[in-house]
C-alpha cells in the first residue's frame, strides 16, 4: 500500500523529525516486527507551499498495524501534538 501525505512546507521538519524521534522508537518498542515493513519518503522539494511524504507498506496487514502505531506514538510523551491532519493542520 502507499499512502501519499502532503504537509505544510513550514510543518516537514517537524513531521519527519516526529517520526524519528516518535514513531520509530515506538514501533521499536511496541511493534518490532512492523520496522522492517514500512518506510516513509520526502519529496526533496515543495511545491504549492507543500512538501509530500510517501507511506510505503509492505505485505498484509502492515497499513492497519502501522495505524495503531500511529496513535499509540502520538499520544506519548515528548509528542505534545505529532501530525495533525493530512496537511499538517488541525
Amino acid at each position: 500500500m502507499i499512502a501519499i501525505n502532503p504537509v505544510l512546507a513550514d510543518r516537514a521538519d517537524d513531521v519527519e523529525d516526529w517520526l524519528r524521534a516518535v514513531l520509530v522508537p515506538a514501533t521499536r518498542d511496541h511493534r518490532p516486527e512492523l520496522l522492517d515493513r514500512w518506510e516513509v519518503l520526502r519529496a526533496a522539494k515543495e511545491e504549492d507551499g507543500q512538501v509530500i511524504f510517501a507511506f510505503l507498506f509492505y505485505g498484509g496487514q502492515a497499513a492497519e498495524a502501522l495505524t495503531l502505531s500511529l496513535r499509540q506514538a502520538a499520544r506519548m510523551p515528548g509528542s505534545p501534538r505529532g501530525p495533525r491532519g493530512p496537511a499538517g493542520r488541525s
